[in-house]
């Protein structure tokens, strides 16, 4: 059932040229636009497949933080079955936070009603891979980005 949500998806979403944020820019073209990640985009679809292109997704964005000196406080959470409301309290101290902070949320896939519902009401910076996402508090004003990256 997820495959057509992800062409609905992959339809809305643009490319990296589509983003207009000097961060975001910056973050996708060092994570995901990449020599290293054309490398793993073909295990995709299998089960597994998600599961390590996130993990690599998950340390070029370390890196990348890293590099360019960004001390924002980091936090990881799942949207499996099980993990909904902590998804959603997690969603709320990020909002309430007033300094820079990123949450970056695994399985979005699974679970894309509940995503779609606490991206809408909050002012944040969204960045939506489909798979995955990242949820960030800063001083700017709140965006959504979709990035096609498969």
């Amino acid at each position: 059932m997820w495959f057509f949500s992800y062409l609905i998806f992959r339809f809305k979403a643009s490319n990296l040229h589509g983003t207009h944020s000097p961060f975001v820019y910056e973050l996708a073209k060092y994570c995901v636009f990449n020599p290293q990640w054309k490398r793993h985009q073909k295990v995709l679809f299998k089960r597994t497949g998600i599961k390590i292109i996130t993990e690599i997704f998950y340390e070029s964005l370390q890196e990348f933080l890293k590099i360019n000196n960004h001390k924002m406080k980091q936090e990881t959470v799942s949207l499996s079955k099980n993990e909904t409301t902590l998804f959603s309290e997690k969603v709320l101290i990020l909002q309430n936070k007033t300094d820079e902070m990123l949450l970056f949320t695994k399985n979005v896939h699974l679970n894309r009603s509940l995503w779609n519902r606490e991206i809408q009401t909050k002012k944040l910076i969204v960045i939506d891979f489909f798979f995955w996402g990242i949820l960030i508090k800063r001083k700017q004003k709140s965006q959504l980005f979709l990035l096609k990256v498969f």
